[in-house]
């Protein structure tokens, strides 16, 4: 499987990068610092 980032724009201008992978149920995964999402 391979990961793919995106990337989502707010109406306020802050850009938020996401990544999708796999099949299934949703599941949001947080992290405590902002890191890379590629080798998180």
């Amino acid at each position: 499987m391979e990961q793919s980032v995106q990337f989502f724009k707010t109406r306020d201008g802050v850009q938020i990068a996401y990544a999708t992978l796999g099949e299934g149920r949703p599941l949001v995964y947080a992290t405590g610092w902002p890191v890379h999402l590629q080798i998180e």
